[in-house]
């Protein structure tokens, strides 16, 4: 069994992360500046990735560092930038400076789907498609996975990067798509639909996530790869209300402009379907859980969670 270092493992993928990780038996640190976590069984250290003192302390003794942290959400990373920057970009330097002083081995990243930017209706994004993002999330992240390839060349480890794809389930933020639509019709408040609900996406359910996060982790190959950690069925924000609201039994949702949702047009994807068959062939991985199943899982764990 493998003693882990995770970062940002009070957030959402990371915590499900390491429940999955504890359930096979390695032992967890839990590295985060928010020392609200749902792993009770993993070691909690709350500080910030960019302390790179602390990081470095807190990381000895461990050979296998999972980075989660980061600050997350499209419009959130342009409302602030400067922060997103220090924490997407800087504390990746600050996670390799430890790495490397801790000789460690195997190192994971979480990349997201939004380095890809705009895709094409009909043609599934692979690893190998050129990086186009248009927000700044996706555009330091990408810098990011430039940080880690040049990394895993220089010092010839095992670095993985995966780009997450639409992550949902229980424990989520509200702010994200599939849990501000459930709050919204628990609360007999209708769903909005930005742009009309036209943009389409892979919905990955969380568990899947973190399945196919510990395969990439634990693959045997010493070098630098990319996989999309995805479903492999394309869903529009329409229909995911349509579901929410058929799981409900009653609601209603409208259309909204950009406007009123606070968002910017000019950083909408209208399309991005990612392909998960690089990590199905390589890792043996597939997403199990189909939208239908995971929104009724979502759903049953906010009317239990949320305060009406």
């Amino acid at each position: 069994m493998e003693n882990i270092f995770v970062t940002g493992g009070s957030g959402f993928i990371g915590g499900h992360l390491i429940n999955a990780l504890l359930a096979l038996g390695h032992q967890v640190t839990n590295y985060d500046k928010d020392p609200r976590h749902f792993c009770p069984g993993a070691r909690h250290i709350t500080a910030d990735i960019c302390d790179g003192e602390t990081l470095n302390q807190a990381m000895r003794g461990h050979t296998v560092v999972c980075h989660l942290a980061a600050m997350l959400g499209v419009t959130n990373c342009i409302r602030h930038e400067a922060e997103m920057i220090r924490n997407n970009y800087d504390g990746v330097k600050n996670i390799l400076q430890a790495c490397a002083s801790n000789a460690v081995s195997r190192i994971l990243f979480a990349s997201s789907s939004e380095v890809y930017g705009e895709g094409s209706h009909g043609r599934r994004l692979t690893e190998a498609d050129r990086l186009a993002p248009l927000s700044v999330y996706g555009k330091y992240k990408a810098m990011a996975e430039q940080l880690m390839h040049e990394y895993a060349l220089r010092n010839q480890v095992q670095v993985t990067v995966l780009r997450y794809c639409n992550v949902y389930g229980g424990h989520q933020k509200l702010d994200f798509v599939i849990p501000a639509f459930i709050s919204r019709v628990l609360r007999s408040q209708p769903l909005l639909l930005c742009n009309g609900g036209s943009q389409i996406r892979n919905y990955t359910y969380a568990d899947d996530a973190a399945s196919g996060t510990v395969a990439a982790l634990f693959r045997p190959e010493a070098d630098y790869r990319i996989y999309n950690i995805c479903s492999e069925y394309p869903v529009s924000v329409k229909q995911l209300a349509e579901k929410i609201v058929a799981l409900h039994g009653s609601g209603q949702y409208r259309p909204a402009d950009f406007e009123e949702l606070q968002r910017r047009a000019d950083f909408e994807v209208e399309c991005r379907m990612p392909s998960g068959e690089k990590a199905k062939a390589e890792l043996g991985f597939q997403a199990q859980i189909n939208i239908d199943q995971g929104l009724a899982a979502t759903y049953m764990y906010y009317q239990e969670q949320l305060p009406l």
